[in-house]
This record gives structure tokens, C-alpha cells and sequence, in this order.
């Protein structure tokens, strides 16, 4: 098409054009003079509308985070234009009116495309800026040491007494950006080369193979040890807290998972993944939403498939995959008016209907658990 324009501009057709133009219009920037910043928020944001209308939320895992990617590096782009914060996912609309004709379930996904997008902004410049800072901190230091003199003006020395000088962000540095701050390792190397820095990406990766191996380990301990035991009450409980990771996932995000559980006839505590304190006010929204559930009625059924079935399926929710069998199960709470609240892999056991939880449901306490990990301790009463 490019061609037939005469021109050697893929940007310049009809399915890309017009979020180049909508772009202009967000940022008051011309496109020969930002045509890097232009052209990687066009690629990202339709590849990140076709992944979410497809099912695919931006998370931390697998899919979904390819989808973070691709959002979280249109964003960066668009703060380098000054698209106003809160305005980037209406881009989404560029994306959707060109393909709708094609694409026709685009229609019907709109609002979710939308608001997946604008979520996923929100989270991203909290987590963009508390890095940042952070980032500069080490910039600052590093620019000492490789000056050869520390922050009191000391020279920096090695055993051979000649002064140290690195350019390089150490895989310390760089892992302690992704785990405590949020900062994917990509945009740690893309702001690093801008500065003409480097990364020790092989200190890195041996961090999080550590990393990964002790929270391997962890949940594996954690999911062992889930339910006290299989009372009434505690069944009560754990019906209640796969509401509650529904909720969680409805108002934060599909990056919210299980990172564990201990589950008791008095509480529920519950861990997910999550890297930011969660507001009373959201809290109020996710108990509302539990309640609501509940006092609505309905059933919980049980549907056994493959466990590859399972994870193909995009309305299952499901934590922990290697500690299932080949064949699972599959746990949903619908509502007697059809709503579907939960569908999510689990080992049971659950109560039949909702109208054996009559009590309701509150949040006692919202506090960090590990780094990228949040705790949930509520009560039934």
C-alpha cells in the first residue's frame, strides 16, 4: 500500500495514519520531528488492542506480559511527546475504528480495550516515576565511581591503587529496579543506552534464577499449607476468597494472581501479586463487589478437563499450574441471574451454593508481604 502511495512510508496508510494523526492531535508534536517516538507507540498500541480483544491482559506472566510491554513502552514514548497523563488509551479508539470493519468483536470489547489500557497507564507512571528516581540515584553514583571519587570526593581505588571507573549498572542494581520498584529489566537497558550506559545483564539473570527458584519454593510451601482443614467455616472461607481474587483481578488488573494463601475457621489471608499498596477506597469497591456476590445467591459447579484445556482458556483463573495434575478442576460461582463471578482452578473444597455463606464479608487489613506481593487478611461475621 505504502507503494501504490508512492510513498516508502508504511506509517502513511490507512491502518496506520490514523493514530499517527491522533497522536498529533494528543500531543501537539509533528510526526517528521518525533517519527521514533510516533512509530513505537502506533506498533505498540494496536499489537496491544488485537492481544486485550483477544482476552490477553497485561500482566506478569506469560501473554500478558508481552501486552505490559508493548503499554508500558508506548507510555514512556508518550510522556517524551507530553501526551497529558489519563489520555494515552484513547488511542485505543484510533486502533479499534479502523479494524472494527474486520475485526467486528472490537465493537462489543470497546470499554474493556479502554479501560485495561488506561489501568494499566495509571499503574505504570506510579511505578515509571518511584523508578526513575531510583534509577537516578544509581546514575549519580555511578558517574562518581566512574570519575574515580566517591560521593565525599574521595578517590576510588583498587588493590593495585588505580582509581575504578565503570559505566556499566550492576545486575544488582538492576534487579533490585525489577523486583522492589516495579522497572522492567527492558527499560532499564533502554534509558541505560540513552545515557550511554551498559547493563550487566548476566549478574542480572542470576539474580532472578535465584529469585525465581526461592519464590518457587515458597508458594509451593505456602500452597501445601492453604486450608487448616475442612470444616464448614473454612470451606465457607475459601469460597469467599476465590470472590475475592475475582474482585481483586476486576478492579486492579489481570496481572492480580494467587502468590498463596492460609486459610483458617476464623480469617482468611491471602497473597497476590501485586506491587502497590491497594487504597480503603478500592478495598470498600472489592468488599462491595464480594458482598454483592453473596447476596445475590447462585451455585458452585465443578468442571473437570485437561489441564492444558485449562490454561488455553482464557476465562480461567489459575495460580500454581506445575503442582496440578494432567487433569483438574475447574471451580465456578455463577449468580442466580446468570453473572458469572469466578471461574478458577483449584483442589476444593467449596460450598454449594452462596446462600451457605450468609455472613458478610470484610477487609481487615491491606499490607506488603514481599517484594511485588501484597497481603489481604479479611473476616466473615
Amino acid at each position: 500500500m505504502a507503494a501504490a502511495n508512492n510513498d516508502s512510508d508504511v506509517y502513511k496508510t490507512d491502518l496506520l495514519w490514523p493514530v499517527v494523526t491522533q497522536i498529533h492531535e494528543l500531543s501537539g508534536k509533528a510526526y517528521f520531528e518525533h517519527t521514533e517516538a510516533f512509530r513505537v507507540i502506533t506498533d505498540h498500541i494496536r499489537g496491544a488492542v488485537f492481544m486485550i480483544g483477544d482476552g490477553v491482559l497485561p500482566s506478569n506472566t506469560e501473554q500478558g506480559y508481552f501486552v505490559r510491554r508493548l503499554l508500558r513502552r508506548a507510555v514512556r514514548f508518550a510522556d517524551i511527546l507530553e501526551i497529558p497523563a489519563g489520555e494515552f488509551s484513547k488511542l485505543a479508539e484510533s486502533v479499534i475504528h479502523t479494524y472494527q470493519g474486520h475485526y467486528t468483536h472490537f465493537v462489543d470489547k470497546k470499554a474493556e480495550i479502554i479501560a485495561a489500557i488506561s489501568a494499566e497507564e495509571e499503574q505504570f507512571r506510579k511505578t515509571l516515576e518511584n523508578g526513575l528516581k531510583q534509577f537516578n540515584k544509581i546514575e549519580v553514583q555511578l558517574h562518581l565511581t566512574s570519575s574515580g571519587v566517591n560521593k565525599d570526593g574521595k578517590k576510588i581505588i583498587d588493590k593495585n591503587q588505580t582509581p575504578v571507573r565503570v559505566n556499566a549498572i550492576s545486575g544488582k542494581n538492576a534487579f533490585n529496579l525489577f523486583t522492589t520498584y516495579g522497572f522492567p529489566i527492558e527499560l532499564t537497558q533502554e534509558i541505560a543506552a540513552e545515557k550511554g550506559l551498559q547493563v550487566d545483564m548476566k549478574g542480572f539473570h542470576t539474580l532472578m534464577a535465584e529469585h525465581r527458584e526461592k519464590s518457587r519454593a515458597g508458594a509451593e510451601q505456602k500452597f501445601k499449607g492453604g486450608l487448616a482443614d475442612q470444616s464448614d467455616k473454612v470451606v465457607q472461607y475459601h469460597t469467599a476468597t476465590h470472590l475475592m481474587l475475582a474482585a481483586l483481578r476486576h478492579f486492579l488488573g489481570g496481572h492480580i494472581h494467587q502468590a498463596g494463601s492460609n486459610i483458617t475457621g476464623e480469617r482468611l489471608r491471602f497473597d497476590f501479586t501485586h506491587n502497590e499498596k491497594v487504597e480503603r477506597e478500592t478495598l470498600d469497591k472489592i468488599e462491595q463487589w464480594v458482598n454483592h456476590a453473596l447476596h445475590t445467591g447462585g451455585k458452585v459447579t465443578i468442571d473437570t478437563m485437561s489441564k492444558t484445556a485449562a490454561e488455553a482458556d482464557p476465562t480461567v483463573e489459575g495460580s500454581f499450574w506445575d503442582r496440578y495434575p494432567d487433569e483438574v478442576k475447574v471451580y465456578t460461582i455463577t449468580g442466580n441471574d446468570g453473572t458469572v463471578f469466578s471461574r478458577e482452578l483449584c483442589g476444593g473444597p467449596h460450598v454449594e451454593t452462596l446462600e451457605e455463606i450468609p455472613q458478610t464479608f470484610k477487609i481487615k487489613k491491606e499490607e506488603s508481604s514481599s517484594a511485588g506481593v501484597r497481603r489481604i487478611k479479611a473476616v466473615l461475621n
